[in-house]
């Protein structure tokens, strides 16, 4: 699956294509010991792709250039009906929390009548993007967060009294 704004989404590559060479060396002739350094080094540079695609005759090639990426952590938003939003958060990266709350803007914002946060599989990440975006949702006062060492003190993380959450249901 190729997500969104990724160099191989750019080049065409489609849910369900398959890899079948990587600059003109055929990966099934490949053990699995060599297969992932060989694709770790085919990320360092440009890479020709051959690909099997269902439903076509011929194989397509592409060419993809390695480069910087900054994946979205807000990867889908969408309403499942009028009024009640679904968003799925696959990390916590320095931008998460207000990507999360433009995806709640876009939505409706505070006339949305419910939310579903899907947070299943999230990698975690910043700590603290992770508390911003919970202050989206928590009263003000409430704690969101306990830390708890054996050399350093309990530290209580509560959401900021100027916080201003959404009240819909999540």
């Amino acid at each position: 699956q190729a997500l969104p704004g990724t160099p191989s989404a750019r080049a065409g590559l489609s849910p369900g294509d398959e890899i079948v060479a990587v600059n003109n060396v055929p990966l099934a002739a490949l053990a699995f010991e060599q297969l992932v350094p060989f694709l770790t080094e085919a990320r360092q540079k440009e890479a020709h792709l051959i690909v099997r695609r269902p439903g076509s005759v011929r194989p397509l090639e592409f060419t993809l250039r390695p480069e910087l990426m900054d994946a979205p952590t807000v990867e889908r938003s969408f309403l499942l009906r009028p009024g009640i939003g679904y968003i799925r958060v696959s990390s916590f990266d320095p931008k998460t929390a207000m990507e999360l709350q433009h995806a709640i803007d876009g939505l409706g914002g505070t006339s949305l009548r419910g939310l579903i946060l899907d947070l299943r599989n999230n990698q975690g990440g910043v700590v603290q993007s992770a508390l911003v975006a919970a202050s989206l949702f928590l009263k003000p006062g409430q704690e969101i967060l306990t830390a708890r060492g054996r050399h350093v003190q309990t530290q209580a993380i509560d959401v900021p009294k100027e916080a201003q959450p959404y009240t819909f249901p999540l």
